[in-house]
């Protein structure tokens, strides 16, 4: 259905209006335009279409067909420029068009100035793109640097939990290297005087070892010797009365 109808004015010439502007007293009538009027207008195909795209200027009309056929008209001539036939045999369910790459325009003197033929400092550098490829070398993919773009950061740093005091320790212990070799001066002489110390205390606690130990000594003698002393006595009190029993 065509939304638009031509319109003789007065003086003659034509213009175009949109077809239900009058309100209700306007009516739109289907297939009311003679054939004529409707080849001018519209662009047969004569396959059954699935799909539909016009390129970004405007000036191309995209076919998708079900047999896979893909029609590319002129859309002010309705010329049927180019039919690409890769897809035969399976429907075309969507078309899009997009804006061609500077890579693959031939021959075009992207120049800064205008109205010359331009140098080559003036030209537009284009930036290839290379396939991807795999590096077999080891040192190669380790020297290979690869880009990576950090997303943007909304939470600002914050250094409250690096205390001034703190700061202040870290940086006396990297920046003062002086008074470092100054206290460990003082920790060797402090450590040789606990050595000494502590094999003073050895020497004397030996010593008590031995007095004890003669002690210990003397006190075992004198229980063993006491202990021996009793059972002879116990022994001589047996024989004893083992006499008197045999006389009576």
């Amino acid at each position: 259905m065509n939304l638009f109808r031509q319109r003789d004015t007065k003086k003659g010439g034509q213009f175009t209006e949109a077809l239900g502007g009058a309100g209700v007293s306007d009516i739109i009538r289907v297939g009311e335009e003679s054939r004529e009027e409707q080849k001018k207008r519209l662009i047969a195909v004569g396959q059954p279409i699935t799909s539909l795209a016009i390129s970004l200027a405007s000036s191309h009309l995209l076919v998708g067909t079900e047999t896979g056929l893909i029609h590319i008209y002129d859309i002010p001539s309705h010329q049927l420029l180019r039919t690409i036939s890769t897809h035969k045999g399976l429907a075309v369910t969507h078309l899009a068009t997009m804006l061609k790459p500077l890579d693959l325009i031939g021959h075009v003197n992207l120049t800064l100035t205008a109205g010359s033929t331009g140098d080559a400092k003036d030209v537009i550098p284009v930036k290839p793109v290379s396939p991807f490829q795999r590096m077999r070398d080891p040192k190669t993919r380790e020297a290979h640097d690869v880009s990576v773009l950090l997303p943007a950061q909304r939470t600002t740093y914050s250094d409250d939990l690096y205390a001034d005091d703190e700061l202040l320790r870290d940086h006396a212990f990297f920046v003062q290297p002086s008074s470092a070799t100054a206290a460990s001066g003082t920790d060797k002489l402090t450590l040789k005087s606990k050595i000494d110390d502590l094999e003073a205390e050895v020497t004397r606690l030996r010593e008590q070892l031995g007095k004890a130990k003669s002690v210990n000594d003397v006190m075992w003698d004198t229980v063993v010797q006491r202990t021996l002393g009793q059972d002879k006595a116990l022994d001589g009190v047996d024989d004893e009365r083992r006499r008197k029993r045999g006389r009576t």
